[in-house]
């Protein structure tokens, strides 16, 4: 009897109630008369307990990570050194995955661009023959009609 309630936030949502004789959503919405909708949603956030978890878990992130404050001006130098080697090799790798991605889009545009002036070329000289016998067809069929002297 003598135990309190934990402090709690609450989020309540409420959608349209529509009820009543003349009730539905207007305008054609397909609600049907007489009936009711009520859509609610309750979120319950214990807020001491959320906090000693909050707690509990920065305590943690701040013993994983550790700061050094280097006295010694060439051990400090020496990992500025290494800090900008371990940049400069990102940068160079980055550089050759780019530049091999862009050779390797040149060589497909090229390859395409191949495929496309050799399949051109087939079509072209197809229909050139196909119009090359037809004419010769024509031409034919002319001068033979000519000498039968129709």
């Amino acid at each position: 009897m003598g135990e309190t309630q934990p402090e709690t936030a609450e989020l309540s949502l409420r959608g349209p109630t529509e009820s009543g004789a003349a009730g539905g959503v207007a305008a054609g919405g397909g609600m049907a008369a007489g009936m009711s909708t009520e859509i609610e949603f309750t979120f319950n956030i214990d807020e001491a307990q959320f906090e000693v978890l909050w707690q509990e878990a920065a305590a943690k992130i701040e013993s994983s990570l550790t700061v050094v404050d280097e006295q010694d001006a060439t051990v400090e130098a020496y990992r500025w050194d290494q800090l900008e080697k371990w940049i400069l090799q990102g940068y160079q790798q980055q550089a050759k995955r780019l530049a091999m991605q862009v050779a390797r889009l040149e060589f497909m545009q090229k390859a395409m661009s191949q495929s496309i002036e050799v399949n051109l070329k087939q079509t072209f000289q197809a229909w050139a023959s196909h119009f090359n016998n037809r004419l010769n067809d024509m031409v034919t069929n002319i001068v033979v009609n000519v000498a039968q002297g129709r």
